[in-house]
């Protein structure tokens, strides 16, 4: 990742420009052609199929030749993003796809997820994945690369679902796992089930060599509110693959529309402390809806002793610029040399 040249397109933002960046973003979200639909008022609220259980999606960028596009399909529950005791996982939001198509081509982190050396082997980590596996698909399968897609307990049946099913229509074979089946398997009390290890036992067998040639993709419950439960269930996994103890933080972070309750924001940072190493590169993207949910965010993490930067249009994709208002996070941990 040439970093010279990518801090020449953020803006960082501190405890005495947080006011500006806010009032910089209101004037994004009241330009913003699509502001009716994210509005608090909004019926939609920014999700991307709000009528049918399952959503077709033919505008994903091929990572390897950007002039081809792929298609992906997966289930969401609308029934139960509309139980109020549930959860907005349940559904696709609008940003994902700008976001994830933006992310498989930008040059500037093509090394965090297309390393040059086969054997640099990276560790990405999404929070707050909800249940259509498209990041998990998508950049999950790049060869070599090990993704770890967490959320709530209540999300992982049809996460791994449709992970499973979307592994499979893209034709990623093989892939190591210890989580991922062919959605019949399913977690119990959140941990891994026998069934799985026993998927996963059957890979170690495979030479060395070969484990690095392919990716290994899990999901695992990681809930903000449970930060312990979730970092023993990320222990276990990595443990299922034989990672070495310096491997147990991500190289990358991502998050998609993340932030969403102010109640949730001081959970979410607590995980992305834990989650953070000092290498560690978390890209958060944000549909901008209650801005003072964002302002605390950004407080939060300020006050916890990260760098928040925010990217510039200029190193953003025309579908990101154009189909908002989003806005792109980079955060990483304080440098205190």
């Amino acid at each position: 990742m040439d970093t010279n040249t990518l801090f020449s397109h953020l803006t960082q933002i501190t405890t005495d420009t947080l006011d500006d960046h806010i009032s910089d973003l209101y004037i994004l979200q009241t330009n913003s052609s699509h502001h009716d639909d994210t509005s608090p008022s909004g019926t939609k609220l920014g999700m991307y199929s709000g009528k049918s259980s399952h959503v077709k999606l033919t505008n994903i960028v091929n990572d390897k030749d950007q002039s081809v596009t792929e298609e992906y399909t997966f289930e969401q529950s609308i029934s139960n993003l509309n139980n109020t005791a549930s959860s907005t996982g349940f559904v696709l939001w609008k940003i994902s796809v700008p976001f994830l198509n933006w992310l498989l081509v930008c040059p500037y982190y093509r090394d965090l997820i297309h390393p040059s050396n086969p054997n640099d082997r990276k560790f990405i980590l999404e929070l707050g994945s909800g249940v259509s596996g498209l990041f998990s698909c998508f950049v999950g399968r790049v060869s070599g690369n090990r993704y770890v897609a967490t959320d709530q307990y209540h999300l992982m049946k049809l996460l791994k679902k449709n992970i499973g099913s979307g592994l499979d229509s893209l034709g990623v074979s093989p892939f190591h796992t210890s989580t991922i089946g062919g959605g019949e398997e399913e977690e119990e009390h959140g941990h891994v089930s026998k069934k799985m290890k026993s998927k996963s036992n059957n890979n170690k067998k495979k030479s060395h060599h070969a484990k690095h040639q392919v990716p290994t993709i899990d999901a695992i419950c990681y809930d903000w509110e449970n930060i312990e439960q979730g970092q023993y269930e990320l222990s276990q996994i990595l443990s299922e693959h034989n990672e070495p103890a310096h491997n147990s933080k991500p190289d990358l972070i991502l998050g998609c529309d993340i932030v969403y309750n102010d109640y949730l924001v001081p959970h979410l940072v607590n995980a992305l402390d834990s989650l953070s190493g000092e290498h560690t590169v978390c890209l958060i993207g944000l549909q901008l809806r209650l801005l003072e949910n964002i302002e605390l965010f950004v407080a939060e993490l300020l006050d916890r002793g990260f760098e928040v930067y925010q990217h510039m249009e200029t190193v953003l994709s025309d579908e990101i610029n154009n189909s908002g208002p989003f806005v792109i996070y980079y955060i990483r941990r304080r440098n205190e040399k």
